[in-house]
């Protein structure tokens, strides 16, 4: 919108006891500190401001669509479960994924946005 990066990217790898949230973009040089304030106009409202019911509730439904679509592919779900073991040690089976989409609440995305950029925890390079 502002036209200042050629690419921007975002992406998560969660681990078993630790993990990485990643905020990729590109652009010129003299843009750096003006694209990282717009960035954080972004993310700082997710931590600061409750996600409406009705946001959260599409938010699930969507997700649980994604996921019940993908379980058709046994080749993707095996991928899927050995990746969950690796890195998580545990394989959950659909319905026991959907039941911890299901448990979220406004209140603990709001506590793991705060704890996910929590300023010591963070690195800019």
């Amino acid at each position: 919108r502002h036209g200042l990066v050629y690419t921007i990217d975002a992406s998560t790898s969660l681990m078993s006891d630790n993990g990485l949230l990643t905020i990729y973009f590109g652009c010129d040089p003299d843009d750096v500190k003006r694209c990282i304030r717009l960035i954080d106009r972004v993310i700082m409202p997710l931590v600061e401001t409750p996600v409406s019911q009705r946001k959260l509730d599409a938010a699930k439904r969507q997700f649980i669509g994604q996921l019940t679509v993908g379980s058709i592919n046994s080749e993707q779900v095996a991928i899927s479960m050995g990746r969950s073991v690796l890195y998580r040690s545990v394989a959950r089976t659909l319905k026991e994924t959907v039941e911890a989409i299901n448990a979220i609440t406004s209140d603990s995305l709001l506590a793991s946005a705060a704890n996910l950029t929590e300023m010591s925890r963070l690195t800019l390079k």
